[in-house]
């Protein structure tokens, strides 16, 4: 599956997600791409203004040979790191890289949510 396929497979969970009177925002698989080396490029300046107040953020990440997943919850302080090879992997997630980062990012949103 390239990003373009992921990309509109997402829209269809954000449009569906709407439809239920949820506030789902879903990033670019584009862009995830560029959050590690060698770019670096900064998460939360792909966030929405308004990441602290939305149901979840959804986060689409690549590694070679497959993709993963994460799920933010703002308003509930949560963080799930999704992976279809969790059982190759003693815990469970694949890129420690992006789970980090992750982790970092969704302190960041929440101390917007608390201030």
């Amino acid at each position: 599956m390239d990003a373009m396929i992921g990309n509109a497979c997402l829209r269809i969970v954000r449009e569906m997600a709407k439809m239920q009177g949820r506030d789902v925002f879903v990033a670019d698989l584009h862009v995830t791409r560029t959050w590690l080396p060698p770019t670096n490029c900064d998460p939360l300046l792909h966030f929405p203004k308004d990441a602290d107040q939305k149901d979840a953020i959804i986060i689409p990440l690549w590694i070679p040979g497959h993709f993963l997943l994460s799920v933010m919850r703002p308003l509930q302080k949560e963080i799930s790191f999704l992976d279809s090879h969790y059982f190759r992997r003693a815990d469970g997630f694949s890129s420690q890289a992006y789970r980090n980062l992750l982790r970092l990012s969704v302190l960041c949103v929440l101390v917007v949510t608390l201030s």
